[in-house]
């Protein structure tokens, strides 16, 4: 009896296999060099650095997305005293947070070659064949296969384009741009190669996306760049209210600080008595200037009733009192400290500054009260 086995890891999202393989199947013009000489004169040349980029695009960065080793490196004697360079490796890419079995791939160079004025030693055979072989091993995914088919020399295609229209697409079914249009918006990082095949699933049935009738496939780009502006605005509003959260908590902490740095109020043995209200007295519910005292450095200190000068409250209610337009650039000039909003200046303070500042206040407000 075989036993079933069980596991954890997360298990591969259906992906449209062919639509990864035409994604990175052009190469852009500028990526490509007819071959000017030698046995393979008029053939077309691939950067190799456009075969990593384009991997990197669809699968993630190199060694995370996807990675490559060196399996050996080893020459062999050819005619005439030269030596070939061979490189043997191995490609894994990576799908859905799993890695695929190994695609083996060889590629070769010369390490000594026979040149007009004799044999040449390339200290760069054994790295060309490692190219060599990572470009062998890339197009069994795809990558420049349009090149190497003989469809696509970087300026035309080898048929007429009525002729290679009709053979890219005889059924009208979506085109190269618009799987690459989805290809380049599932490397953002926003919305996934699942949630493609989730919403095809659900709207057309069991279909692979290069399946599409054009115009549908064009409804689903359109609809993909949608969800990708709506997920970022997300992810960038929840920045922005992790961020907020975090100064609305440092202005507490500050307001607790200068509140347990403030002097008890002093004791006082008189008894006063309400006197009535003259013609532009503070109203009750105008905010009460705080006495002032000196601390030791003679630093003002305040303290008052039901708010505590110093706190966010007090400076709100005052500030409201005072109608004082220009306390932010009163804040600026004299504290040196910036900020979108007062209590955004006002958490910059140093306790001294805090004090200070809170003395201010309250000196204005016995002058208004005169």
């Amino acid at each position: 009896m075989t036993d079933k086995k069980t596991t954890n890891e997360a298990q591969p999202t259906p992906v449209d296999n062919l639509a990864i393989y035409d994604l990175m199947s052009q190469p852009p013009k500028e990526a490509l060099k007819e071959i000017k000489g030698g046995r393979i004169k008029g053939m077309t040349d691939i950067n190799p650095q456009w075969r990593y980029r384009i991997m990197t695009q669809i699968f993630g960065m190199c060694g995370i997305g996807w990675r490559y080793e060196v399996v050996r490196l080893w020459s062999e004697p050819a005619p005439g005293d030269q030596i070939f360079a061979f490189a043997l490796v191995n490609i894994f890419i990576k799908v859905d947070g799993l890695w695929s079995e190994a695609i083996q791939s060889t590629g070769g160079s010369m390490l000594v070659e026979k040149e007009s004025s004799g044999l040449h030693a390339n200290d760069e055979g054994y790295k060309m064949a490692t190219t060599d072989a990572l470009s062998t091993g890339l197009k069994m995914l795809g990558v420049a296969a349009a090149v190497y088919a003989g469809q696509w020399d970087g300026s035309k295609y080898k048929d007429t384009p009525e002729a290679t229209a009709k053979k890219a697409n005889p059924k009208g079914l979506a085109t190269t741009e618009q799987l690459r249009a989805m290809g380049d918006i599932v490397a953002l990082g926003n919305v996934s190669a699942g949630d493609v095949k989730a919403y095809i699933t659900e709207k057309y049935g069991n279909l692979a996306a290069r399946e599409l009738p054009t115009e549908e496939a064009g409804k689903l780009v359109d609809y993909l760049v949608v969800l990708n502006k709506t997920l970022q605005a997300a992810k960038d509003a929840e920045t922005i209210n992790a961020s907020m959260k975090e100064v609305n908590t440092e202005i507490a902490a500050r307001a607790a600080e200068a509140e347990a740095e403030a002097p008890p109020a002093p004791p006082t043995d008189v008894e006063t008595k309400p006197s009535a209200k003259k013609k532009g007295s503070k109203k009750d519910s105008d905010p009460v200037p705080p006495a002032v005292t000196s601390t030791s450095e003679g630093t003002p200190a305040v303290v008052q009733g039901n708010l505590t000068p110093g706190s966010m409250d007090w400076f709100k209610a005052s500030l409201e009192k005072l109608e004082w337009a220009d306390v932010g650039g009163y804040l600026t000039k004299t504290y040196k400290v910036s900020g979108s909003r007062i209590g955004e200046m006002v958490k910059h303070l140093t306790p001294e500054q805090l004090n200070e500042f809170t003395a201010e206040v309250t000196s204005r407000l016995e002058t208004l009260a005169w």
